[in-house]
């Protein structure tokens, strides 16, 4: 664990990483199939500034869908857990079903603690904020990427051929000028890999190592 003062940070920093997820999360489609990659570093804002790299925030559900997670350190890892407990075994819309009611059922319980509410309305804590990012296919083979975050709970099925959560000012432009979804799975792991390295680079919120996994549909 490495840490720093949070009085210590300089302003542009605390200003960058408020209510911020600071991570870098891509999910996108190629020719041959679809790839989640995400580093490994894992940010703690509050009194003080913490980190590790030793997160992974990468999943893969069943041989059609794969999961990541991008927001509050504990509180994404625990989500991420208990899917993957699950064993679920269906198809990427089955699978997005069953995460939207857990993360539902989730917030519910948070609000019901009427401490959480009032510390809330004080400044005092927030709700927990993530997302949930799916990429995989349909039984039928379309591939799709789905998100589901904490803020106005809903499934948003993606339309473009790639999704980033986190830190975006680099992969984003990177993806939008070179990804095209008839590129190769493992040219677009290669686009990804170099998108979170020069992230790395600009942004103390992303390291440069990093999980990923790529799944083909498979008739």
């Amino acid at each position: 664990m490495y840490s720093f003062e949070f009085r210590n940070a300089p302003a542009n920093l605390l200003k960058k990483y408020n209510n911020t997820i600071v991570t870098l999360i891509i999910g996108a489609i190629a020719k041959n199939g679809v790839i989640l990659i995400g580093d490994k570093r894992t940010f703690f804002p509050d009194k003080i500034f913490s980190y590790h790299d030793r997160s992974t925030k990468i999943f893969k559900v069943n041989n059609l869908v794969g999961i990541a997670g991008a927001g509050e350190g504990d509180d994404v890892e625990d989500v991420l857990k208990y899917i993957l407990s699950l064993k679920l075994t269906g198809d990427i819309d089955a699978v997005v079903s069953s995460i939207e009611s857990e993360v539902k059922k989730r917030m519910a319980n948070w609000y019901m603690n009427p401490n959480n509410v009032l510390l809330e309305q004080h400044g005092k804590v927030r709700s927990p904020y993530y997302v949930i990012l799916i990429a995989g296919f349909t039984n039928k083979g379309q591939p799709k990427l789905c998100s589901i975050p904490t803020d106005n709970i809903r499934i948003i099925n993606r339309q473009e051929d790639f999704h980033i959560e986190g830190v975006t000012d680099v992969g984003y432009p990177l993806f939008k000028t070179k990804h095209k979804a008839t590129s190769s799975i493992e040219d677009t792991e290669k686009l990804a890999i170099s998108a979170i390295e020069e992230t790395a680079k600009i942004s103390m919120g992303v390291c440069n190592k990093y999980d990923s996994i790529k799944i083909e549909f498979k008739k």
